[in-house]
Protein backbone atom coordinates (compact mmCIF):
# COMPACT_ATOMS: atom_id res chain seq x y z
CA UNK A 1 0.00 0.00 0.00
CA UNK A 2 1.18 3.38 -0.59
CA UNK A 3 1.05 5.93 2.22
CA UNK A 4 -1.30 8.80 0.84
CA UNK A 5 0.31 11.48 3.52
CA UNK A 6 -2.49 10.95 6.02
CA UNK A 7 -0.48 9.11 8.03
CA UNK A 8 2.91 10.72 8.88
CA UNK A 9 4.53 7.65 8.01
CA UNK A 10 7.12 6.47 5.19
CA UNK A 11 4.47 3.49 4.66
CA UNK A 12 0.79 3.28 4.73
CA UNK A 13 1.37 0.16 7.15
CA UNK A 14 4.26 -0.90 7.83
CA UNK A 15 2.84 -3.66 10.41
CA UNK A 16 0.20 -4.63 8.54
CA UNK A 17 -3.42 -3.31 8.81
CA UNK A 18 -4.62 -3.62 12.31
CA UNK A 19 -8.12 -5.03 11.12
CA UNK A 20 -6.26 -8.23 9.85
CA UNK A 21 -4.92 -10.09 12.78
CA UNK A 22 -2.89 -13.49 11.14
CA UNK A 23 -3.44 -16.62 13.17
CA UNK A 24 -0.49 -17.89 15.21
CA UNK A 25 2.19 -19.85 14.05
CA UNK A 26 1.17 -23.45 14.90
CA UNK A 27 3.87 -25.09 17.98
CA UNK A 28 4.33 -21.85 19.01
CA UNK A 29 4.11 -19.84 22.54
CA UNK A 30 1.52 -17.90 21.68
CA UNK A 31 -0.31 -20.56 18.94
CA UNK A 32 -0.94 -22.52 22.71
CA UNK A 33 -2.31 -19.77 24.63
CA UNK A 34 -4.27 -18.58 22.37
CA UNK A 35 -6.22 -21.82 20.89
CA UNK A 36 -5.04 -24.68 22.98
CA UNK A 37 -5.20 -22.86 26.69
CA UNK A 38 -7.57 -20.00 25.77
CA UNK A 39 -6.18 -18.51 28.86
CA UNK A 40 -2.94 -16.52 29.71
CA UNK A 41 -1.59 -17.53 32.61
CA UNK A 42 0.31 -14.85 34.89
CA UNK A 43 2.68 -15.26 37.63
CA UNK A 44 1.90 -12.32 39.91
CA UNK A 45 3.64 -11.26 43.14
CA UNK A 46 1.79 -9.47 46.15
CA UNK A 47 3.43 -5.93 46.29
CA UNK A 48 1.49 -2.92 47.12
CA UNK A 49 1.26 -0.59 43.76
CA UNK A 50 2.02 -3.07 41.61
CA UNK A 51 -0.10 -6.14 42.26
CA UNK A 52 -2.76 -6.91 44.90
CA UNK A 53 -5.16 -9.50 45.02
CA UNK A 54 -8.83 -8.10 46.20
CA UNK A 55 -11.36 -10.31 47.73
CA UNK A 56 -14.72 -9.43 48.09
CA UNK A 57 -18.32 -11.12 47.69
CA UNK A 58 -18.14 -11.16 43.95
CA UNK A 59 -14.90 -12.84 43.48
CA UNK A 60 -11.34 -12.29 43.48
CA UNK A 61 -9.59 -9.94 41.57
CA UNK A 62 -5.79 -8.70 41.11
CA UNK A 63 -5.49 -4.51 40.86
CA UNK A 64 -1.99 -3.03 40.40
CA UNK A 65 0.33 -2.39 37.68
CA UNK A 66 1.65 -6.25 37.26
CA UNK A 67 -1.93 -7.15 37.23
CA UNK A 68 -2.67 -4.32 34.48
CA UNK A 69 0.15 -5.90 32.42
CA UNK A 70 -1.62 -9.05 32.47
CA UNK A 71 -4.88 -7.59 31.47
CA UNK A 72 -3.68 -5.76 28.26
CA UNK A 73 -1.88 -8.79 27.48
CA UNK A 74 -4.63 -11.07 27.80
CA UNK A 75 -6.21 -8.27 25.09
CA UNK A 76 -4.16 -8.13 22.95
CA UNK A 77 -3.62 -11.75 22.65
CA UNK A 78 -7.72 -12.90 22.73
CA UNK A 79 -8.70 -9.65 20.91
CA UNK A 80 -9.67 -7.35 23.43
CA UNK A 81 -10.98 -9.63 26.03
CA UNK A 82 -9.37 -8.93 29.54
CA UNK A 83 -11.08 -11.83 31.38
CA UNK A 84 -9.03 -14.45 30.20
CA UNK A 85 -6.27 -14.01 32.30
CA UNK A 86 -5.53 -16.26 35.41
CA UNK A 87 -3.48 -15.16 37.77
CA UNK A 88 -1.03 -17.68 39.99
CA UNK A 89 0.10 -15.99 43.07
CA UNK A 90 4.22 -16.23 43.93
CA UNK A 91 6.15 -15.55 46.82
CA UNK A 92 9.56 -14.19 45.38
CA UNK A 93 11.14 -14.16 42.30
CA UNK A 94 12.85 -17.20 42.31
CA UNK A 95 9.36 -19.07 42.19
CA UNK A 96 8.75 -16.88 39.31
CA UNK A 97 11.42 -18.65 37.40
CA UNK A 98 10.43 -22.04 38.14
CA UNK A 99 7.16 -21.33 37.42
CA UNK A 100 8.07 -19.97 33.49
CA UNK A 101 10.60 -23.11 33.28
CA UNK A 102 7.98 -25.89 34.66
CA UNK A 103 5.68 -24.04 32.21
CA UNK A 104 3.36 -23.63 35.01
CA UNK A 105 2.57 -19.59 33.65
CA UNK A 106 2.96 -18.17 30.48
CA UNK A 107 4.39 -14.73 31.77
CA UNK A 108 5.48 -13.53 35.17
CA UNK A 109 4.52 -9.68 35.56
Amino acid sequence: LLNNGSTGLHFAYPLGKSTESPDPIAGSTIHSITKEQGKLRCGIFDRVGFGKEIVSTKGTRWEGMDADYCYALSASLFNGQTNKVVFLHLTNSADGFQALESGLVDVVA
